[in-house]
């Protein structure tokens, strides 16, 4: 039941490739095999007189106590994560971001909208009434990412779906890119990350290059810094 209800979660939560939902039935299988074989053992226990039997298995039983200790410990652990993104999630619920911005109703291009700060980010632009046009690598999974949020919002895979009529935005966002707080930084990683957002960011002034004229008063933000602006003709 427990293996079950995690699949379920899991498959709510994010969208799931056909390997890994083969390999969690597969895993389910083997599970209620194991407990089918378990049964006549167990059965044969309830049928001994209750008490407490001390039996000792020598190094195989002190491993699996510390391997059991290890488990116990990393269960507190993510009881302890859990608690406190509990109490993130309820305070950005309460106290979700408002921009407020001077000019309403703006076109907007976000590139990394689903990542930690792309997705608040959009969220409160949608909240206030403004378009949103996201670059995303799986519709389906983005799509329901923004299923409670109103506004209009629209997933692209590739700059190459936009057309001119498309590709007049006012403010062009760009935050996508490798995720840094994954994983160990290899060397594999390092360029990962590096590669993530060099190649994305040629590609979206590739972009803005091709469609000169729509994107001529667009706002262009890389990060958490503004590269430039071509309205007022000022770089930062």
């Amino acid at each position: 039941t427990l293996t079950l209800a995690d699949f379920l979660e899991e498959d709510r939560t994010r969208l799931l490739p056909w390997t890994e939902r083969i390999t969690h039935t597969l895993l389910t299988i083997n599970y209620g095999a194991i407990l089918a074989l378990w049964v006549p053992i167990i059965l044969s226990w309830a049928a001994l007189p209750t008490g407490i039997a001390i039996h000792h298995y020598g190094i195989p039983g002190w491993l699996n106590f510390f391997v059991a200790l290890g488990v116990l410990t990393w269960g507190g652990r993510d009881y302890a994560a859990w608690r406190r993104l509990t109490r993130i999630n309820a305070s950005a619920k309460n106290n979700p971001l408002v921009l407020n911005l001077k000019t309403p109703s703006q076109r907007f291009l976000v590139t990394g909208g689903t990542g930690f700060i792309g997705s608040k980010l959009c969220n409160a632009l949608l909240r206030e009434g403004h378009d949103v046009t996201l670059l995303v690598r799986d519709r389906v999974k983005a799509a329901k990412f923004f299923s409670k949020v109103g506004g209009k919002l629209t997933l692209i895979p590739s700059f190459a779906e936009l057309n001119p009529e498309q590709s007049e935005f006012d403010v062009v966002i760009n935050l996508a890119g490798e995720p840094i707080g994954e994983g160990r930084w290899t060397t594999a990683k390092k360029e990962r990350i590096f590669s993530s957002r060099v190649k994305l960011t040629e590609d979206l002034l590739e972009f803005l290059k091709k469609n000169e004229e729509s994107t001529k008063n667009s706002c262009l933000w890389i990060g958490n810094r503004i590269l430039w602006s071509k309205q007022r003709q000022q770089r930062y």
